[in-house]
């Protein structure tokens, strides 16, 4: 599934310190969720990427906890 490895590049990010990149996926994964039919995690990904913007990473781990949770409770009937 995409959004784990999704999951996993913005953790990598993360622990570099890399803002930028996490805005930048975060965005990403954004519109696709959106897209896709997937609100909840389009507003998680919302909330990570202003997170990046406003360099709080201690919420984007806190964020990142619950797209984990989200991806692994998902149900894709």
């Amino acid at each position: 599934m995409k959004s784990k490895r999704d999951l996993e590049l913005l953790k990598m990010a993360l622990n570099k310190s890399d803002l930028k990149t996490i805005q930048v996926i975060s965005h990403k994964i954004r519109g696709h969720a959106l897209g896709y039919g997937f609100a909840p995690l389009s507003q998680i990904c919302t909330q990570i990427e202003h997170a990046a913007i406003e360099g709080r990473s201690h919420i984007i781990n806190l964020l990142l906890d619950e797209y984990t949770a989200y991806i692994e409770n998902v149900d894709l009937k």
